[in-house]
């Protein structure tokens, strides 16, 4: 599979865009853009009921509804209503868009919890009606992950599961009479070598998970 993932491969092109859109105001949140988070996160929404108009309605009656300006809350809703589908985040949604607009017309400043406010309700609207793109945004998250953990790898020459294993050798070392180490006790261990530099993220699922050696792979075999 691409590097885009198994669920991003099948989103249309719709839905790559609400995708794309959801990293986007996560980048935002990470660098503390938050009034850039409130707007951003209300047009994903907008967004989000395009697509379901054009799922359930069809997309002439989009078409329609832009040749009518009208690609704008109550519109969509409504449209989506008479097709049977009730909008039940309706009530947040609407006071996501006062604040975008007090935002965008009265120049009030959104804090980090607004942002993270906002940024939870566009993701609970998404995931209500396309669990998939979630399920791709994961995906596109542990992918970063790895190729970050993969690139520090690259610049120190000790992966995490070296690390792990010099760990537990030096404890043997240093504790003969000791026939097995706990998790905490290995980690401890890790952290006074410092070999890395500080405790990478990936080193916790490696004790737990990739390095116990009566575990089944999964998906790396370092034992």
């Amino acid at each position: 599979m691409s590097a885009l993932g198994e669920n991003a491969a099948k989103l249309d092109p719709f839905q790559s865009k609400i995708l794309r859109k959801l990293d986007d105001l996560q980048a935002s949140l990470d660098h503390g853009f938050w009034d850039s988070v409130v707007k951003e996160s209300f047009n994903t929404i907008l967004l989000c009921l395009e697509c379901l108009v054009m799922d359930h309605a069809g997309p002439k009656i989009l078409e329609q509804l832009r040749r009518e300006s009208k690609i704008y809350l109550e519109p969509l809703i409504n449209t989506l209503r008479d097709k049977g589908i009730e909008i039940s985040s309706q009530n947040e949604i609407e006071k996501l868009r006062y604040f975008r607009n007090k935002i965008e017309h009265e120049h009030e400043e959104a804090e980090k919890r607004d942002a993270e406010w906002a940024y939870e309700i566009t993701k609970s609207f998404v995931s209500q009606y396309y669990p998939e793109i979630i399920s791709a945004l994961k995906e596109r998250k542990m992918g970063r992950k790895i190729s970050r953990i993969s690139k520090e790898e690259k610049v120190t020459g000790v992966k995490v599961a070296d690390e792990v294993w010099i760990a537990c050798a030096l404890l043997h070392k240093e504790n003969l009479d000791k026939e097995d180490f706990s998790v905490g006790e290995i980690l401890e261990k890790i952290r006074q070598e410092n070999i890395f530099g500080k405790v990478r993220p990936g080193i916790y699922v490696h004790l737990n998970l990739h390095c116990v050696a009566n575990k089944a792979p999964n998906p790396a075999k370092y034992r």
